[in-house]
Formats: structure tokens, C-alpha cells, sequence
């Protein structure tokens, strides 16, 4: 059971990783006019949804 918590939490680490990554592309090097508050409630929200789904 340890063994399963601990891949799930890879997998949900990874993939907030990588939006992550997509987010910061996406406000750095593109013209894409979303506004910025988006960008911080999807940062900010993707974080709290790691955090919460690994320490659980």
C-alpha cells in the first residue's frame, strides 16, 4: 500500500510540475492576453492542489 501511495504521488507531483511549467511559458514567452491574477489563481491553485493531494 506504502508503495502505491508513493508512485500516485510521483504521478500528481510530475504533472503539477509540468503545468507548471506550461503556465510559466506561457506568461514569459508568449502574447497570449490573459490577464495576470489568471495566472496566480492557476499557479497558486496548483500548488494547493499538490500539496493537498500528496500530504493526504
Amino acid at each position: 500500500m506504502n508503495i502505491r501511495k508513493s508512485v500516485f504521488n510521483s504521478i500528481i507531483s510530475i504533472t503539477g510540475i509540468v503545468f507548471l511549467i506550461v503556465l510559466a511559458v506561457l506568461y514569459c514567452f508568449t502574447e497570449v492576453s490573459v490577464p495576470t491574477p489568471v495566472y496566480a489563481a492557476a499557479w497558486f491553485g496548483c500548488i494547493a492542489v499538490v500539496l493537498g493531494a500528496t500530504r493526504s
